[in-house]
């Protein structure tokens, strides 16, 4: 599991540098959330390093199979709206988008079946969240740290579904039903 946040013991000018920083800084408890987007980043450095430093891209992606498989383990590690001590709370109880995210980024980089059955379960997969949020600059918007389905989205729309396509094809049957997922 990956810790939530680290934050100083009080809250502190953003932008310090940690070795000039005078407040002690800490670790928070790990979070499902955390844990899960560790899981989608680190799943997109393998893609993007596979080319460059193979060794590197192999390291990520175990990384992101380790956070996936912890994540499953323990879906319910929330951080509650309490936890301001030194910065933001960033509670978030419904780890689903992450989940989502998560596992359309690491079929993307392995195609491997169970994130693809993830991925065709999800309530997330051929919509972007319609209950838009108002922002902390009082922009509206269906991407946040706590709304993280839309960030599958914002690739290329083609990606997955060419990454689908290609694996469904491999082993003779469809991807998904006639609808697209985009």
């Amino acid at each position: 599991m990956v810790h939530h946040k680290i934050h100083d013991v009080e809250w502190t000018a953003l932008g310090t540098y940690q070795d000039r920083d005078p407040v002690a800084r800490f670790l928070r408890p790990v979070s499902t959330a955390a844990t899960l987007n560790l899981a989608a980043t680190a799943a997109q450095c393998a893609r993007i390093w596979r080319t460059i430093d193979s060794a590197f891209a192999k390291h990520c992606l175990q990384s992101a199979e380790t956070a996936w498989n912890a994540a499953l383990l323990h879906p319910t590690m929330f951080i509650g709206p309490d936890d301001t001590v030194g910065g933001g709370a960033y509670e978030d109880d419904n780890v689903s988008d992450e989940f989502y995210w998560a596992a359309a980024e690491l079929f993307a980089t392995t195609s491997r079946d169970p994130y693809r059955d993830f991925i065709a379960a999800s309530p997330h997969r051929y919509s972007v969240p319609q209950k838009l949020r108002l922002d902390e600059n009082e922009q509206t918007t269906s991407l946040t740290w706590r709304d993280t389905a839309a960030l599958e989205r914002s690739r290329s729309p083609s990606c997955l579904t060419r990454c689908l396509d290609r694996t469904a094809t491999r082993r003779g049957r469809r991807s998904f039903p006639p609808r697209t997922l985009f």
